[in-house]
């Protein structure tokens, strides 16, 4: 099971935290925030974190990550690029102008609709060896 959070940084609750029974799929995972009623505040930074817990009995056992996401609008050069571009390009556009994880979350989904893709499949792994996530790639094979 799974349990995830996110906080933003002048709030003192969470605002959100959910806990899954439901069987992780081996791999890379990505979890919707629109799905969960959440839509993030311009200039707020928040940080998630996600806990796989495999023995509920003993917690110092979860494997715990974490990071922070910020909501940064685009300008209109961005949009309108975005605008007249879809799929692959969409991904490319985002990557390029810094929005890692618009960039996967688009790209997820392409590989969500065609997982045998083996051009989505590279492109994810050239953007998580970007960003310094090897580990994540290695550990997905």
């Amino acid at each position: 099971r799974f349990e995830f959070a996110l906080i933003s940084d002048n709030e003192i609750e969470p605002i959100m935290e959910i806990a899954s029974e439901r069987p992780m799929l081996k791999g890379l995972n990505f979890l919707d925030l629109s799905e969960h009623g959440v839509s993030l505040k311009p200039g707020i930074i928040y940080q998630w974190s996600v806990a796989l817990v495999g023995q509920p009995e003993k917690r110092s056992s979860d494997i715990v990550s974490s990071g922070t996401i910020e909501l940064v609008e685009l300008n209109e050069s961005q949009s309108a690029a975005l605008a007249g571009a879809d799929g692959l390009d969409t991904v490319s556009i985002y990557a390029r102008e810094g929005y890692w994880y618009d960039a996967f979350s688009g790209l997820s989904r392409l590989i969500e609709a065609s997982p045998d893709d083996a051009e989505l499949i590279e492109t994810r792994t050239t953007l998580l060896r970007q960003v310094g996530l090897n580990e994540v790639v290695d550990a997905d094979k």
